[in-house]
């Protein structure tokens, strides 16, 4: 206590509480905490980096295959039906969707980053772009192990994004390519349905 010190008998003679002056000694020793703790953090992150980039750089990594077999096969039907058209369009795999659409420019900021960080890890299973690369359809297969976790949380992020993109996207069940879903192929392409055998 300082009751009995003479720094207590300088405050009393003053008229000042000694209360008071423990208020701006914890302020100086907080803000000296946080500017040390903001130091070190700093460091920390960049060593952190580099320590990421380190656990990278040691581990034995081998490319796989983009699509398996199921995928390749429904890629390879698709690819049959674009020959069939010979309009130079062109087929790809695992596009994400943050390259293919984008956001308004006048949207308010917040809201542009709520939306590219729904969108952005997001991929399109297949996607159709014509000779300029500009998207004509998406593709969403929904194989063997498409109702993982959160499938139908990403399914339905998708398909919100293409509506509002005005990009068509075409859900193709398990069992592969139909009658139906050629027909939403060329439709896409502005090409004149296949007619059906009667």
């Amino acid at each position: 206590m300082l009751t009995n010190s003479p720094f207590a008998d300088v405050l009393e003679a003053m008229n000042v509480p000694w209360t008071l002056l423990i208020v701006p000694v914890l302020l100086a020793f907080a803000i000296a905490v946080v500017t040390l703790a903001a130091r070190k953090g700093g460091k920390g992150r960049k060593s952190a980096r580099r320590a990421d980039t380190e656990v990278l750089a040691s581990m034995s990594l081998t490319a796989r295959p983009l699509l398996n077999r199921s995928e390749g096969q429904v890629f390879n039907a698709i690819e049959a039906e674009l020959r069939k058209v010979r309009g130079g369009h062109r087929l790809l795999a695992q596009v994400s969707v943050g390259e293919v659409l984008t956001l308004p420019r006048g949207a308010r900021r917040s809201d542009r980053q709520i939306a590219f960080n729904m969108i952005n890890a997001k991929r399109f299973d297949f996607l159709i772009v014509d000779q300029n690369w500009c998207p004509l359809a998406a593709l969403e297969y929904h194989g063997r192990g498409h109702d993982q976790k959160d499938a139908s949380k990403r399914d339905k992020i998708k398909r919100i994004a293409c509506k509002a993109a005005g990009l068509p996207l075409i859900e193709i069940p398990a069992n592969g390519l139909d009658p139906r879903h050629i027909g939403e192929i060329r439709r896409c392409l502005s090409l004149p349905m296949p007619i059906a055998a009667e």
